[in-house]
């Protein structure tokens, strides 16, 4: 949006943009009063040209509980606009393509902004990287890490229905300087999680995700004191590795006590997150084992 050479011929506005399309929720600016909505109109647009792949949408502004289109002339000083005043932006697809998913996208990598593209349902992670650096070609695609809320994506990944958030992108090379808590990052498969007490580290009394991948595992020998795990920040030891989950994946269970008694689960699917793995809490058993793979559908089955 446009600047202004003086404060007292101008009004602090609060624009606040629908959630659903844009990762920066509000912005506080200055703009001159003599602003007319027509115009406003027109930078919104200019704005989200640098925004959009898909230049098909709809804008609507509202202001004090009433709408004003592209072609209105009323002005903010014609309204006496006081500072703090909500200006409320809502942005759309006219029509969106049956076949393609909106995804919100926040970039850390050759630049630090938003953007937003429709990618072809049933892509892959390697094809939304590929669309990526199509749109914004500063990106290096072999490079590129995608995260949602702690969870990274392979690139051999089918890319998640995700109904809501965003969709993060790193630079591999500095995704620890642009991450904030680079050691809760959870990939696909079995996760252990235990705590770091190197006072020198960033993770210090911090719980660090230990990523063991796919694969068949022994819990009771994964839980053990005597399985030493590192933390991936610092690479010392890590204390109550006894925390045990699953991200992003599929995975069967059996489990015996000392009775005897036997406890079984078969292709258990975990989408888009990470849930603990509970059972390991429970005393009595002599047998817990457990087999991780990939989500049904995913390129390949070997994503450690």
């Amino acid at each position: 949006m446009g600047g202004c050479k003086s404060r007292m011929a101008s009004v602090k506005i609060i624009f606040a943009f629908d959630k659903k399309y844009f990762a920066r929720w509000t912005r506080k600016q200055w703009i001159p009063k003599e602003t007319s909505f027509r115009q406003i109109h027109k930078e919104v647009k200019n704005a989200l040209t640098s925004l959009y792949s898909h230049d098909k949408y709809k804008v609507v502004l509202k202001f004090r509980g009433k709408i004003y289109n592209s072609h209105d002339p009323t002005t903010l000083l014609d309204l006496n606009a006081e500072n703090g005043e909500k200006l409320s932006i809502s942005v759309s697809p006219k029509e969106k393509p049956k076949d393609k998913t909106f995804m919100n996208i926040r970039l850390h990598c050759c630049t630090d902004e938003y953007i937003c593209i429709f990618i072809k349902n049933g892509s892959t992670v390697l094809q939304l990287q590929e669309e990526i650096v199509k749109y914004k070609q500063c990106c290096n695609q072999t490079d590129l890490k995608i995260i949602y809320k702690h969870l990274e994506l392979s690139s051999e990944e089918y890319v998640p229905e995700i109904e809501e958030g965003i969709l993060d992108v790193f630079s591999n090379t500095k995704i620890s300087e642009n991450l904030q808590s680079p050691w809760k990052i959870k990939k696909s498969g079995l996760v252990k999680e235990g705590l770091c007490m190197n006072i020198n580290c960033l993770a210090y009394k911090q719980i660090v995700s230990v990523n063991k991948g796919l694969g068949h595992f022994n819990l009771l020998a994964e839980a053990s004191h005597l399985n030493i795990e590192k933390c991936g920040i610092c690479d010392e030891k890590l204390y109550n590795t006894h925390r045990i989950g699953f991200a992003n994946c599929v995975y069967s269970y059996k489990a015996i006590k000392n009775d005897e008694t036997i406890q079984e689960e078969n292709c258990k699917e975990i989408r888009t997150k990470y849930t603990e793995f509970d059972l390991i809490k429970q005393a009595g058993w002599s047998q817990l084992e457990v087999t991780v793979s990939c989500l049904p559908g995913h390129v390949s089955s070997n994503l450690q």
